[in-house]
């Protein structure tokens, strides 16, 4: 009975905390609604030269957003700047559209990165560092990559 009772308490959690994050189901998927705002999210963006493309995903725990490059950054202090940017433009739009993403815990992670390829052709990704919002401090920091 003990155990009938945890995995019910456990089945009922997840589903509260699907409910908060706008998945009602529980299954950690998004709805069409917030794939929706995430697309035009995303093409609200303007793009800067060095810029190929920013693409993003609705996960269970947040957003998360990688920004490749066209060509590489001059420094780890331009990618901190433009994942930073694009962090804030992010909490902007969310914050216009009635939504607070530290009363709704959401972590919002943007990766800075570069498509190329290998001595051999294979398709590499270089990850240069990621901006990340923490709904705990309200805070944005930057970490580059090791």
């Amino acid at each position: 009975m003990k155990i009938v009772g945890a995995t019910l308490l456990i089945i009922l959690a997840l589903a509260i905390i699907g409910a908060l994050l706008g998945d009602p189901k529980g299954t950690g998927a998004s709805s069409p609604a917030q794939s929706q705002s995430l697309s035009e999210l995303v093409s609200s963006l303007k793009l800067k030269p060095s810029w190929a493309r920013i693409d993003a995903r609705d996960e269970s725990h947040g957003l998360s957003l990688t920004l490749y490059y066209r060509t590489p950054p001059s420094s780890l202090f331009e990618v901190e700047t433009d994942t930073k940017s694009i962090l804030r433009s992010v909490i902007k739009l969310l914050i216009s559209k009635g939504r607070n993403p530290g009363d709704e815990h959401l972590a919002i992670f943007v990766w800075g990165q570069k498509a190329e390829a290998g001595e051999t052709g294979k398709s590499l990704v270089r990850v240069y560092g990621s901006a990340r919002y923490s709904w705990v401090s309200d805070q944005i920091t930057f970490e580059p990559s090791r």
